[in-house]
């Protein structure tokens, strides 16, 4: 019976690779080598095919030295997994494409992650709330030492793609206010998250949180080069009328003072009186 291979590939934080038992892989010869394993790890079906892996490591090379770039960190690859190993490479490979061999289960927490986000329906569907959220805290930046690659981007851009998307699920599923806050955290522009904050807080009395959210997707769509849409502009809440403050102290007159500052508030709108203060 063929001996399976556990392969686990960390790639939130900083990039750690397990071959079974062994002590985390965290070093890599060159940064080469940890992206061409990277990249392996997310592929479908961990295949990728040469022309990608040229593509997506090497572009800045003549196509001869992207190919022998290439060739040279596949074999730096295969030296850190296959190290204390017997039996044949982790890494296989052919003319056309590199693969991870077959006799190697393959396990890649963002890769789990992202089947969680992706099932997110359904566990809202079955009221499997908690599960969501716990996913949905998760954080970590993804693949920290080649953050500004293109492909890792691409990966990056998915995963906050899918977690925006499961966070509106749950939030539409339970109903409860601080899922739809964390919803808005998330994607300040939701016109559907604010919509509903502030339809709640004006019921419940609250003007000024309700201006406060109302002003975050304002400026968040702003930013994106979009108006307020019309069912959230008919939501605009004015601002409360400002506390009268009194700046000084009362003693003995509160009623004449009370009068004298309603007679002021009254001027603005055409209702004030004329008031005679006299006397030391």
């Amino acid at each position: 019976m063929e001996t399976v291979t556990l392969l686990r590939g960390q790639l939130f934080g900083r990039m750690r690779v397990t071959v079974d038992d062994q002590p985390p892989i965290v070093e890599w010869p060159r940064p080469t080598a940890r992206r061409l394993v990277a990249l392996l790890l997310l592929a479908p079906d961990h295949v990728c095919s040469r022309s990608s892996l040229l593509e997506q490591l090497f572009s800045h090379l003549d196509p001869v030295r992207a190919a022998r770039a290439l060739s040279k960190a596949l074999s730096m690859a295969r030296v850190v997994l296959d190290e204390g190993r017997p039996g044949p490479s982790l890494l296989a490979a052919d003319r056309d494409k590199v693969w991870i061999a077959d006799q190697v289960r393959v396990e890649v927490d963002v890769l789990d992650h992202l089947a969680m986000l992706q099932g997110a329906e359904n566990l809202a569907v079955a009221a499997q709330h908690e599960p969501l959220r716990t996913a949905l805290r998760e954080s970590r930046p993804v693949l920290v030492e080649d953050a500004y690659e293109a492909w890792a981007m691409e990966v990056a851009d998915h995963l906050e793609r899918e977690r925006r998307a499961a966070g509106l699920l749950l939030a539409r599923s339970t109903g409860i206010e601080a899922d739809w806050r964390a919803v808005v955290a998330a994607d300040p522009a939701n016109e559907e998250a604010c919509a509903v904050l502030v339809e709640r807080q004006l019921r419940a009395g609250r003007r000024r949180e309700a201006m406060v959210a109302l002003e975050t997707c304002r400026v968040a769509l702003e930013q994106l080069g979009l108006p307020l849409p019309p069912g959230l502009a008919a939501l605009d809440v004015p601002p409360p009328p400002p506390t009268r403050r009194v700046l000084w102290p009362l003693y003995g007159r509160e009623r004449e003072c009370t009068r004298i500052l309603d007679a002021v508030a009254g001027t603005a709108n055409g209702t004030g009186a004329a008031i005679l203060v006299a006397g030391p």
